[in-house]
């Protein structure tokens, strides 16, 4: 259950407290974890301050929890304050508009279910992770003309200091581990850009795409080979794009993913490199109805070059596929 209240105490400045009590269950034919669960409570206090221009949050969130289990140890109990403050700037507001924002945030993430009790895998030994972050940005958001309906770009900055990082690392071929990685420091950007126009009654054309750098380096122990080296599977450099063209006969689209070249473990073998990819799909869809009945047909083609590539080492992913959907809404 939750609830809340929040009061204007000045024309500029607005406090609130809200609570939160969850209790989360698993059960599972496996002996070893087939009845665990989790009780947590989190409180949280904050204040914005606006005037013009400028917005200013202050938020702290106290979470307390309780891990329990019928027939083996239990995820390990705890609680943590989460303080943040977040800051916005309306540089401009017409005729488009800009906003700047920056924030600062402590954070920490329980092991989900699956990570502290899945058979093999998860350990409930696990301790939260905790994380500093900063991050800088900006939006811009602009209506052209009539033809050019919408424009916005977003683009952000962070910079993640994360101890006690949970994280999977494999085993062997078949078998994974999750454990805690001691310290772990992250940096990256994230952009996105989304537009519409409409070239003529009745047909708009959609396009969004985005594009992440991220570099996520071990800095646990300068003595093992993995220090300062990217993480296992996280690549550099990621991204999708995709085109929709509607119109009154059949809808198209065309979208993309790419992903530059990773490894499969943390200590960057030669033989564990995994190759950049890059997958194509494109799809007709139409919508229409029949009397009360409304229906969605969808054909899709997917890797539609037959791109063959790894996301998990020796897990190949599919080539070209065809897919057909078909929804009724009544």
């Amino acid at each position: 259950g939750a609830a809340g209240v929040a009061y204007a105490l000045l024309p500029w400045l607005r406090a609130a407290y809200s609570t939160d009590l969850s209790l989360a269950s698993m059960q599972s034919n496996q002996q070893t974890d087939n009845h665990v669960s989790r009780t947590e409570w989190a409180q949280a206090l904050s204040a914005e301050v606006k005037t013009g221009p400028f917005s200013l949050t202050l938020r702290g969130i106290l979470k307390t929890y309780r891990n329990g289990a019928d027939q083996r140890q239990a995820a390990l109990n705890g609680s943590h304050t989460d303080p943040s403050l977040t800051l916005s700037w309306t540089v401009v507001e017409r005729p488009w508009r800009l906003m700047l924002r920056a924030g600062a945030k402590r954070s920490f993430r329980l092991p989900t279910f699956t990570e502290s009790y899945y058979h093999h895998s998860g350990s409930q030994s696990l301790l939260p992770e905790r994380a500093d972050q900063l991050n800088l940005g900006l939006t811009l958001e602009a209506h052209p003309a009539v033809w050019w309906q919408e424009l916005r770009l977003t683009a952000d900055a962070y910079a993640n200091r994360v101890k006690n990082r949970i994280m999977s690392v494999p085993l062997n071929l078949y078998l994974w581990r999750t454990v805690n990685q001691g310290r772990a420091d992250i940096r990256g950007t994230d952009f996105s850009l989304s537009s519409t126009w409409n070239p003529s009654k009745k047909h708009r054309l959609m396009l969004a795409l985005n594009y992440s750098y991220i570099f996520s380096a071990d800095k646990t122990d300068r003595s093992l080979d993995s220090y300062g080296k990217q993480a296992a599977y996280t690549p550099r450099h990621g991204g999708a794009a995709s085109l929709a063209w509607e119109n009154p006969v059949v809808n198209a689209v065309v979208h993309n993913s790419f992903a530059s070249d990773r490894w499969s473990t943390s200590e960057h073998l030669s033989q564990t490199k995994l190759p950049a990819y890059c997958e194509w799909g494109f799809a007709l869809y139409r919508s229409f109805r029949t009397g009360r009945v409304e229906w969605n047909v969808r054909a899709d083609l997917l890797n539609a070059f037959n791109h063959h590539y790894e996301i998990i080492r020796r897990y190949p992913m599919p080539g070209r596929a065809y897919r057909l959907t078909l929804a009724l809404r009544w």
